[in-house]
């Protein structure tokens, strides 16, 4: 019966890391830096870590990890597999960098444990290892201005968003007075863009090559 309950318990954990893996690949996806499946990859992801390291997870040492620490781990334990330019491991640093600065930041909001300590102690090794490398490469700086796009303020990063547009399209221009087209646009999946961190310039861009002033007008 206690295998049963076991079972049950760590198919609930490994769900709520791959929920927490999935929701930062969806937002990757979203500014174009993952095209795989992010729940499917998520869970991918989980199931590879948790099979090849069950002592970590199980609570057989002691107690169970947070879920941000098996969704830590198990994005480093990808990631370190995986060649620098392969298209998924931007994705996977970028994302991997998002739960660490959360945990560093906030860490006292979770309950921190030896077995947290442990797994997120080693993703941080992976994630260090792979920022030195490709730091001082066209792949690094294009890494650092996407993580420096989660840290604009809304009119700091609309005002970015609104200056790649005009590059790529002359009819969202910007006149004399800093006015565009973009200005009236319903701003609400900008702000839920800007929120999740997404690249201005990434947005600006791929609204500028969809969008029409004959058919806006």
């Amino acid at each position: 019966m206690m295998g049963l309950f076991g079972g049950i318990k760590n198919t609930y954990k490994k769900s709520e890391a791959a929920i927490v893996v999935q929701n930062l690949l969806d937002i990757q996806a979203k500014a174009g830096m993952f095209d795989a499946d992010p729940a499917s990859t998520a869970t991918r992801l989980i199931d590879a870590a948790w099979s090849n390291n069950p002592h970590l997870f199980d609570g057989s040492g002691g107690e169970r990890p947070h879920k941000l620490s098996v969704a830590a781990f198990s994005l480093a334990i990808a990631l370190d597999g995986l060649h620098d330019r392969d298209p998924s491991a931007v994705a996977f640093a970028l994302s991997l960098g998002k739960i660490i600065e959360e945990v560093t930041v906030n860490v006292h909001l979770y309950p921190i444990n030896g077995s947290d300590l442990v797994l997120t102690g080693a993703a941080m090794k992976v994630y260090g290892a792979y920022h030195k490398r490709v730091m001082q490469t066209p792949l690094g700086r294009e890494v650092d201005q996407i993580l420096d796009a989660g840290k604009l303020g809304w009119d700091e990063w609309f005002a970015i968003f609104k200056e790649e547009a005009a590059k790529h399209n002359k009819g969202l221009s910007i006149n004399e007075k800093g006015f565009s087209l973009a200005d009236v646009l319903e701003d609400e999946p900008l702000k839920r863009a800007w929120q999740d961190g997404v690249d201005p310039r990434f947005m600006g861009k791929d609204f500028a090559e969809r969008f029409d002033p004959s058919t806006f007008l």
